[in-house]
């Protein structure tokens, strides 16, 4: 489904709604309620960069891959503004842990704090990875910069699935399919089927 918001082209993909019916299926509670909201602030700190630089949001794409937005870029965002737009999610969920914890919210203080940490790593698609990924584009141009972050990615990457093997061999599989998820998407967008925005 695709409608405007302003400027702005909103893409539902189908795949969307049904990872959230399977996180709210798998994580029942009020755990569930504050994972979303982590969401929301998250993508809310990226939106509040992205208008604070005066970049416009060209499009908001919703799919099993998470929310993408994409900007119009036209060569005129700094790459200082370009990695801000990048890490404004983390950053945001980070402020929001701190006020959570100060006002004695720990728990959903810590999955702000997760939420937030997790984002930062430099792999792939996570906004870690796409703030790599405008560095290294700046210090060696187009494909030494995919090889940069597909270097730096792998280099983060098995270390997470080592230890989601190990997890598993426990009966925790969490930490496992999280990294393979990570891989696909790095491997789907190495393919040129990009998952930034």
């Amino acid at each position: 489904m695709r409608f405007r918001i302003g400027s702005a082209v909103v893409e539902l993909d189908f795949s969307f709604f049904v990872m959230l019916a399977l996180f709210l299926m798998l994580q029942p509670g009020e755990q569930s309620s504050w994972m979303i909201a982590g969401v929301v602030v998250h993508e809310l700190g990226h939106l509040l960069i992205l208008w604070l630089w005066g970049i416009p949001v060209e499009r908001v794409a919703f799919s099993c891959f998470g929310i993408n937005l994409v900007w119009r870029d036209a060569g005129t965002v700094s790459v200082l503004g370009e990695a801000a737009a990048c890490l404004g999610g983390p950053a945001a969920n980070l402020l929001a842990a701190g006020l959570l914890f100060l006002l004695g919210f720990s728990a959903p203080g810590e999955v702000q704090l997760v939420m937030g940490c997790f984002h930062l790593l430099p792999v792939g698609a996570l906004d870690g990875g796409r703030a790599a990924e405008v560095v290294l584009r700046r210090i060696g141009g187009g494909k030494a910069a995919k090889i940069g972050e597909l270097i730096l990615s792998a280099g983060f990457l098995a270390p997470i699935l080592w230890w989601g093997v190990q997890l598993g061999k426990q009966g925790n599989f969490t930490l496992l399919l999280l990294g393979g998820y990570l891989a696909l998407s790095l491997i789907w967008e190495w393919r040129g089927k990009s998952l930034r925005y």
